[in-house]
């Protein structure tokens, strides 16, 4: 399968989309490129080993942007309080816990996460992506379609997607 990207460049952030070769949005990407730098799944950061925490299953590391990650003992084997290694995030944080990463020996993309973004997605790329002006309408159309509630099954039936209180 063979698809196209649409960029979206600002001053602050960038925004891209991903088309199949139907012209369906099947990706996003967004980096905001100030103000602090969440780790992102795929992420490579140089990261000082913070604390050791076997009782907690793994140890701390803080990466060069200051963020703290958590990291499972398995990715610490030999590893001391201090060290510096690099570090892939695995899982983001959310809902008040740490981005989760492993220790790496060779960084595939360090520090390019519009990089790392392009290599995950389900198609090749036709050559490279193409620059839009800000507000570009397919763009927008693309985050507001992956940002909406509910979505339209193609068998036909819609499935909403919001937060309960048991989940």
């Amino acid at each position: 399968m063979i698809g196209n990207l649409l960029v979206e460049d600002s001053v602050c952030e960038r925004r891209a989309a991903a088309f199949d070769e139907k012209g369906r949005a099947v990706s996003i990407f967004l980096h905001r490129k100030i103000g602090k730098q969440w780790a992102r799944w795929g992420d490579v950061h140089a990261a000082q080993i913070a604390q050791l925490a076997p009782e907690q299953g793994g140890g701390f590391a803080h990466l060069e942007s200051g963020e703290e990650v958590f990291i499972r003992v398995a990715s610490l084997k030999g590893v001391t309080e201090g060290a510096t290694r690099h570090v892939q995030i695995v899982s983001e944080a959310r809902n008040g816990k740490l981005a989760r990463g492993q220790t790496v020996e060779v960084p595939p993309h360090v520090g390019d996460t519009f990089e790392t973004w392009i290599a995950a997605l389900p198609f090749e790329v036709i050559g490279k992506e193409e620059s839009r002006k800000i507000g570009d309408e397919t763009i927008t159309a693309a985050f507001d379609e992956a940002l909406a509630e509910s979505v339209s099954l193609p068998g036909g039936g819609r499935l909403r997607i919001t937060e309960t209180p048991a989940l």
